[in-house]
């Protein structure tokens, strides 16, 4: 009858929406494994929970498997500065573009742009948020700065040739 019907066209509804909701997942799930960027979420103690291939990479583990659980305290160069960004984070402030210096798994330097905010949720408090390798031009910007002093100290030296000569 009339509320076999209702019945019915409730589970229609319900169907479809976990339906879409799949997809959704689906979608996200992609974009998080295909992003350029490094993704991360971990713990309030500093415990990777989750992060993408991405990230995973530009700190040389060998998959997602492989850096889950590591403590990113281990991965930061400059401690303090490292405190700071956290200070600001657990008062609320989100943290957008900062520059931090990290070591990859074998200790090599990496230069990332860091995005990151702290999730309060009492049930559930973490920090999440994302790295950009910027290692390369970084290098590139100290090469720059390495040539430009040379040209300084090479003019520098020609007008002391200059006014020895003179």
């Amino acid at each position: 009858g009339f509320a076999g019907l209702l019945i019915r066209m409730d589970l229609s509804r319900r169907r479809a929406a976990e339906s879409e909701l799949k997809a959704a997942e689906e979608r996200y799930r992609l974009l998080f494994d295909r992003s350029q960027s490094g993704i991360f979420r971990t713990t309030r103690e500093g415990v990777l929970l989750e992060c993408n291939p991405a990230f995973s990479r530009m700190l040389g583990y060998r998959n997602v498997e492989d850096a889950r659980g590591r403590n990113a305290a281990d991965l930061h160069t400059d401690r303090e500065a490292m405190t700071r960004i956290l200070q600001r984070l657990l008062t609320g402030e989100a943290v957008t573009d900062v520059e931090v210096p990290l070591k990859r798994r074998n200790g090599e330097a990496v230069w990332a742009l860091m995005s990151a905010v702290y999730m309060a949720d009492t049930a559930d408090p973490h920090f999440e948020g994302t790295i950009i390798d910027i290692t390369d031009r970084k290098q590139a910007a100290d090469r720059l700065v390495q040539l430009l002093q040379t040209e300084q100290q090479l003019k520098e030296m020609g007008d002391l040739l200059d006014a020895c000569l003179t």
